[in-house]
């Protein structure tokens, strides 16, 4: 491991530091921040960026989402990010305990829980319990809070409001509840929003119930291989 972006690379295997600010996950290489986010329909950089031999050169990406835009809605210097058209084809391990980021054109070994995974349009679906039902989430490591499109959100314990933002709409404000969701065998105290209805499409596409953020792994590790449909988390 060696200069200020803590890389370390091999043939199939390069590590990074990761850094996790304002709720969200950046992984620094060069000195630069790209925001890894599993539910990021593609790449794109204002620097040339290459993880594993895959390449992202593009300043915007389809939706044309900006670093410039990302920066002003996160609040904190961005530029670029890593989405599901690189993250899909690589085994990933998100290292929060020792803030590093593992990418791996192999397959990384991991032990503890594995969720329920399934991959539709790209997107990872995790599923999880809620007062004995189970729902299928989207898990996006780009949402700083999680969310859950159904009517019994309001009868859980308020949590205040939250502004939050998306790159095709802006920033917008939600009630937030607290519920406890099973995952496995393990249950977590999780903070949720409500979609506004523009975006509450994405989530119908992926025939989810809702978002779940990075709240799911703080302060943990997780590894992600979603073209073996894995997510194990530790």
């Amino acid at each position: 491991m060696a200069g200020q972006s803590g890389k370390m690379r091999s043939k199939k295997t390069e590590q990074y530091r990761l850094k996790f600010v304002k709720n969200h996950l950046f992984a620094e290489v060069e000195g630069r921040n790209w925001l890894v986010d599993t539910c990021g329909p593609a790449s794109f950089s204002e620097h040339e960026l290459e993880i594993c031999g895959m390449r992202v050169t593009s300043p915007f990406n389809i939706c044309a989402w900006t670093a410039k835009g990302l920066s002003e809605d996160i609040g904190y210097k961005t530029d670029g990010l890593i989405g599901s058209d690189i993250l899909s084809a690589l085994d990933v391990c998100l290292d929060l305990q020792n803030e590093q980021i593992t990418f791996s054109k192999g397959f990384l070994d991991a032990e503890g829980l594995e969720l329920e995974t399934r991959v539709r349009r790209n997107l990872p679906v995790i599923t999880v319990g809620i007062k004995g039902e189970m729902y299928d989430m989207l898990f996006d490591t780009g949402a700083p809070l999680s969310y859950f499109q159904d009517d019994s959100l309001t009868t859980y314990p308020a949590a205040g409001e939250y502004c939050d933002f998306h790159p095709n709409l802006g920033p917008f404000t939600t009630d937030t509840y607290l519920i406890d969701i099973d995952v496995g065998d393990r249950q977590h105290k999780i903070r949720f929003g409500y979609l506004p209805l523009m975006l509450h499409t994405m989530v119908a596409m992926a025939h989810t119930k809702g978002i779940v953020g990075t709240e799911l792994i703080k302060g943990g590790k997780m590894n992600i291989s979603l073209r073996r449909k894995q997510i194990i988390l530790a």
